[in-house]
């Protein structure tokens, strides 16, 4: 990933959640959100950190035509 970050696609358990210093999630409607509790148990100190803003911010750049590189994945509407 051109952020540098090794990423892993692995089931991932609640326990892990529970304890993570970030958990965010991506989608068409949600676009990429950080979780601030995930079962009424606070994630990290409750607020997006570091990591969750980056990729908040190349995917919003991506998804609207602003990254070269990822231009093919846009259809423009007239």
């Amino acid at each position: 990933m051109e952020l540098g970050y090794e990423v892993l696609e692995q089931p991932v358990s609640r326990d892990q959640l529970y304890i993570a210093d970030e958990v965010f999630v991506c989608g068409t409607a949600a676009e990429c959100i950080g979780l601030s509790e995930i079962d009424f148990r606070t994630i990290g100190d409750g607020n997006s950190g570091k990591v969750t803003r980056e990729i908040q911010n190349v995917y919003h750049d991506a998804i609207r035509g602003k990254v070269k590189k990822y231009e093919s994945w846009c259809d423009y509407v007239g």
